[in-house]
């Protein structure tokens, strides 16, 4: 198994592997397993790039599938549907980013390597993450079954890793804990904290003694007129429940020369509530027209107006996505704030306005890879985290870091 960080050179690497069995394996065939149709299309492109023509016996673009002329073969496929990964027997089998594939389709995938007999291969390409593939590695590790071999992001000696690189600013804008794992290829543990950097003497102020001072500036109405065309002095960002809604109030700030958020208020209804007695609150307290980022079931209805088109109509700006982020990425988006790998907080709270942010911050617990919600404390943090991940995308994937860095 390959742990690699991002950019590591993990697939590139699998596809030359496979290359040197379709030489030294004459009649055996092989399967490049990736987690969906986009993603084999790139291995195949890798592929076909270093194989000569005068090789080839037969090719079939659709079925992304090689023959050579010595009988070794190999095919693509997608673990997008497990079920198709049922098939012919093979000698070798690749996973590439086995940390995006489940192990249902990796179960169902392996029967294939039966011609392989006693000398079949199959490796693993992936990045560190939490959960199931952290499982999975560590089963192979304590069964023995496997090989584990290690390559951080930066001694990749075939791409750029210095000041004004992607590498930069990856260290920028991530966690440590993210950093960690998706650059260094470093296991962080999937228990504690959610957000773990969370220190009240490091990120709670009051607002109005930060402005005073100077420190934190108030750069929330042009950074939303640059960013989205819409001038305003307030971001909020709400979630939903049954009967329960949950809104905090952020302000964008530049602190140290670096753009951040502080959050200056909350409302947290927990029982017997409607969306409108929350509208109604903000507007009370002076945040009418603030630009809402809200949970996206806000736009589903069960008859009369949705969540959203309520609050719309009290007068708030709404900027709406078709589906939540993952809830993982919006704690990264989060954690990215409250301190970067570099060491920079940009994320701040006034902790008397609002205390069940804070309450919340410092308790929430990660389970098994996945925050827990059995004491109530995720509906704060992910009423932040909303305009948090809309506005700062710190956890963008790495290709557009390359072309941000550019």
């Amino acid at each position: 198994m390959v742990i690699s960080g991002r950019r590591g050179g993990k697939s590139r690497g699998s596809g030359y592997k496979g290359l040197v069995n379709l030489v030294e394996k004459p009649g055996i065939g092989g399967q490049i397993v990736c987690p969906s149709f986009p993603k084999s299309k790139i291995m195949w492109a890798y592929m076909l790039k270093g194989l000569p023509y005068e090789w080839i016996d037969y090719i079939n673009t659709t079925e992304k599938f090689i023959r050579l002329h010595n009988g070794a073969s190999v095919q693509f496929m997608s673990a997008h549907k497990p079920d198709s990964l049922i098939g012919e027997g093979i000698g070798w089998q690749a996973f590439d980013e086995s940390q995006s594939i489940s192990d249902q389709a990796i179960e169902l995938a392996m029967p294939a390597l039966s011609d392989g007999g006693e000398e079949f291969q199959v490796w693993h390409t992936g990045t560190p993450r939490l959960g199931v593939f952290r499982t999975r590695c560590e089963r192979f590790r304590v069964e023995g079954k496997a090989q584990f071999y290690r390559f951080p992001s930066e001694e990749n000696p075939f791409i750029e890793t210095g000041e004004g690189t992607a590498f930069a600013l990856a260290k920028s804008i991530m966690d440590p804990g993210r950093y960690a794992r998706e650059i260094q290829a470093k296991w962080e543990s999937e228990e504690g904290l959610v957000y773990y950097l969370f220190d009240r003497e490091t990120h709670c102020e009051s607002w109005p003694k930060a402005k005073s001072a100077g420190w934190a500036k108030d750069i929330t109405k042009e950074f939303m007129l640059a960013e989205l065309d819409y001038e305003c002095d307030f971001v909020i960002g709400v979630d939903y429940g049954t009967n329960r809604n949950f809104a905090t109030v952020l302000k964008v700030v530049e602190v140290n020369g670096k753009t951040g958020v502080f959050a200056i208020d909350e409302i947290a209804l927990h029982r017997d509530s409607d969306v409108h007695t929350l509208g109604t609150m903000l507007n009370n307290r002076g945040y009418s027209g603030a630009a809402v980022f809200d949970d996206a079931t806000g736009q589903h209805s069960k008859g009369g107006p949705s969540a959203s088109k309520r609050l719309e109509k009290l007068g708030f700006e709404m900027f709406h996505r078709r589906k939540n982020p993952p809830v993982m990425a919006r704690i990264d988006a989060i954690n990215g704030l409250m301190r970067n790998a570099d060491g920079a907080p940009r994320f701040f709270v006034d902790a008397d306005k609002c205390p069940e942010l804070c309450l919340a911050l410092e308790n929430q617990e990660l389970v098994n890879g996945k925050p827990d919600k059995s004491a109530d404390l995720d509906h704060m943090p992910d009423s932040a985290g909303y305009p948090i991940f809309a506005l700062f995308k710190p956890t963008i994937g790495f290709e557009q870091m390359e072309q941000r860095a550019a």
